[in-house]
């Protein structure tokens, strides 16, 4: 069944279908949207106590449901010398990048210098490094917010295809995350040491926005040209700090320096994360 659902992924035009779904999410029609979001609740058992707006007729699209605020202060950012998740979800893989090597699933292995797009300046600075890789479901909260406190440094867009990032995929697409559409945003932690943000857009998702002071968007056109690694001088990001939103989506891969963090061996693959919430420690010459 795996094997049958990406071949026929391989067949149907996953970029048209996704910018076709994005369109009917931001349709603006009241009683569509009432249907769509109210169909969604129940099919995924959204949890509404959570939500900044629990009034379903207060949103004008299904898209600006989709991306909803949480309540203020429903998560806590862990406190210290810690990396947080960036987003809620679960975690696909967790651990360390051998050499360039980065663990997709089981017997499944894929090039940092491919998720970087072909920039060896940029994957150079992950080396030996950490990573961790968090499937948001469509259920989940889908803003995404920054692991460690930095200031942006690097960003590069790259277009691509759109296949779905669940489980059975990854499990049967090789270099899945370096085929789809992402975003890589670099950051600079107070240390000096490096840590990035890679936003990685998937089937009926492709939709990817950062908030200010970045102003991206890729649809319909990035604000930042493709294939191209652009300096960024921006102010820096507290730890916790909102960075982005998927809309509609997907995959968030997060990439640390070697020595930077070592993660919680309570936390490993299928663990289910909350943003703040702590997954690894800051070594104590990096703070």
């Amino acid at each position: 069944m795996g094997r049958f659902f990406t071949l026929i992924q391989h067949l149907i035009p996953k970029n048209i279908v996704s910018r076709l779904t994005g369109k009917l999410a931001k349709v603006e029609q009241p009683y569509l949207v009432q249907i769509l979001i109210n169909l969604f609740i129940k099919i995924y058992d959204i949890d509404m106590s959570e939500v900044a707006e629990p009034d379903v007729h207060k949103y004008r699209t299904f898209n600006a449901f989709f991306t909803r605020a949480l309540t203020e202060d429903i998560r806590t950012i862990a406190d210290g010398s810690v990396m947080v998740s960036p987003a809620d979800g679960t975690v696909s893989q967790i651990g360390a990048i051998d050499k360039t090597s980065i663990l997709q699933a089981k017997g499944i292995d894929y090039d940092l210098n491919h998720l970087f797009d072909g920039d060896v300046n940029l994957a150079s600075l992950f080396v030996d490094g950490a990573f961790v890789t968090i499937y948001i479901a469509p259920r989940d909260y889908h803003r995404v917010h920054l692991p460690l406190a930095g200031q942006a440094k690097f960003l590069r867009y790259v277009p691509g295809t759109l296949f779905s990032v669940d489980r059975t995929t990854t499990r049967q697409y090789p270099r899945l995350y370096c085929t789809n559409e992402r975003v890589i945003a670099v950051f600079e932690a107070a240390s000096g040491e490096w840590f990035s943000v890679i936003m990685i857009a998937a089937m009926n998702v492709g939709d990817i926005q950062l908030i200010r002071p970045m102003a991206f968007r890729n649809r319909p056109l990035p604000n930042y040209a493709p294939f191209s690694t652009h300096v960024l001088d921006m102010p820096s990001f507290q730890k916790g700090g909102e960075f982005g939103r998927f809309n509609l989506g997907s995959t968030v891969i997060v990439t640390a320096s070697p020595g930077l963090v070592e993660w919680h061996n309570s936390i490993g693959c299928g663990s289910a994360v909350k943003i703040g919430q702590a997954l690894g420690a800051i070594h104590p010459n990096r703070q």
